[in-house]
């Protein structure tokens, strides 16, 4: 073993499977990670119950089911609209436990507990990676200690955002059924945290996986991007400056690091997305298509999917989701037409899934976006704060549909909300956190805000029995 000038062992740069081993024995020793095992636990747990309930086909998986074991048979490219790896995804269940609902809906429930574990952790990074920027902008260049009270940023913005998300109406029953979101929201997510842990590659590699899970998620880059141009923007604006002078035969020395870290996501995100696209399609269409041509398709199809040309009783329009509560009966309705209007009929003797923003998420949207706005507006930290990430992540997934839907008249459902329910969830316990800053100082407001914080965490449990399959019935009564 090599030794330095004063004859003593010199340590490895390198970690060794045990120490890795040891690290990851380590993680469960925190209590706040045992937490969230318990929450994703209990979570999959409830959708093992209700896995067979019902054992047909429930909304969307009419078309995605079907589309899945044409992977296993060659029968053919159906439901050539959509991307193809989400369904592999749910043909992999169905090889496996066979064709009923439990291999329908199996890998479906898994990634949306897995998508539990990786959001908890994309706060996590996020909330340290805030934490390290107070320090620096205070004038304290130190890492800050990882400070474990439940009381602290690092740990109960993650524990109650993750709680939040993993009790949320919509997420529950969009994790519950063999459909794609649960498939691409999960990749974006994992995308999400290794763009936060600087790994552009990967991060490319998780978005352009994503997108061949359902191709809206490139909603989801563009948050990203969003993201980039906003807190990197110094940078960029140097950059682009040096590069212009070197094109004009200026010779300076240039770090392009904020042009070459995006350069780096998009050509992986395009890659990944072109490279795997025929190799996808091919068990199910048996030929080798041109990626090209089929993404042209894909995004001609949807964007051909209008309110006038393709009318639904279940459609509404993206702001509406926010201002008052809309949803969607998955399972069991059916419309009948009636004097010029659909009517939707329950049974209320059987589970009721019941599409819809869980109320008390819904309730403080405007509320936490507008708070996080002026924290952003206010604050020295953007670059790295939870609120800059929170409003790009929200804008790109969510509101740039609004101005897609009066340009395009594209027809629209609540459930593309789905992938801006995390954000909201982080931004309500982000901003809990922050009033809890002001609040402890004292006595007699902290045991206001522990009262109010404890009545609200019961309340989401008591509203997501409500609205889930296991109390829906409560809501409606008999039809």
């Amino acid at each position: 073993m090599p030794v330095n000038d004063n004859n003593k062992p010199r340590i490895p740069h390198t970690i060794s499977g045990e120490s890795r081993l040891h690290s990851f024995l380590l993680w469960f020793t925190h209590k706040e990670n045992i937490v969230v095992c318990v929450i994703a636990a209990i979570v999959f747990g409830l959708h093992l119950l209700m896995i067979s309930k019902p054992a047909v086909y429930v909304f969307d998986e009419d078309f995605y089911v079907p589309a899945a074991k044409s992977f296993l048979t060659g029968g053919g490219l159906l439901n050539a609209q959509h991307a193809p790896l989400g369904k592999l995804i749910i043909a992999a269940g169905i090889s496996i436990f066979g064709d009923n609902a439990v291999g329908w809906r199996i890998f479906s429930i898994i990634f949306g507990v897995a998508s539990i574990f990786i959001f908890y952790l994309f706060v996590v990074q996020l909330c340290r990676k805030e934490a390290t920027d107070d320090k620096v902008i205070s004038g304290d260049r130190t890492i800050p200690p990882k400070n474990r009270s439940w009381f602290s940023l690092t740990v109960f913005v993650p524990v109650f955002a993750t709680f939040l998300f993993a009790f949320e109406n919509l997420s529950f029953v969009m994790a519950h059924f063999a459909m794609l979101d649960v498939f691409y929201v999960t990749f974006m997510l994992l995308g999400f945290l290794f763009y936060l842990r600087g790994n552009y590659w990967w991060c490319g590699v998780a978005m352009g996986v994503s997108v061949l899970c359902k191709i809206i998620a490139v909603m989801g880059i563009l948050a990203l991007l969003i993201h980039w141009a906003l807190t990197r923007r110094n940078d960029i604006a140097r950059e682009l400056r040096q590069l212009l002078n070197t094109l004009r035969g200026k010779r300076d020395l240039v770090h392009y690091r904020a042009l070459r870290d995006m350069t780096r996501f998009l050509i992986a995100s395009a890659v990944v997305w072109f490279a795997l696209l025929p190799l996808l399609e091919y068990p199910a269409a048996r030929q080798f298509l041109n990626p090209l041509s089929r993404t042209i398709y894909m995004l001609r199809y949807h964007l051909g999917v209008t309110t006038t040309a393709d009318a639904s009783p279940l459609s509404s329009q993206p702001w509406s989701w926010v201002l008052h509560p809309t949803n969607i009966i998955y399972w069991p309705a059916s419309l009948t037409y009636v004097s010029g209007h659909f009517i939707l009929l329950l049974n209320s003797a059987n589970p009721l899934y019941y599409a819809s923003i869980s109320w008390n998420i819904w309730v403080f949207i405007i509320p936490v976006m507008l708070s996080l706005l002026y924290e952003v507006l206010k604050s020295r930290a953007a670059d790295q704060s939870v609120a800059a990430f929170s409003l790009s992540w929200f804008f790109g997934v969510y509101l740039l549909l609004i101005p897609l839907a009066i340009v395009t008249d594209r027809l629209m459902f609540t459930t593309y909300f789905y992938p801006a329910i995390p954000v909201v969830c982080l931004g309500i316990a982000w901003t809990a956190w922050k009033m809890w800053s002001v609040m402890k100082q004292d006595k007699t407001r902290k045991t206001i805000f522990l009262s109010i914080l404890t009545l609200y965490i019961i309340g989401s449990l008591v509203v997501f029995y409500l609205m889930s399959p296991f109390g829906g019935r409560f809501l409606f009564g008999q039809h």
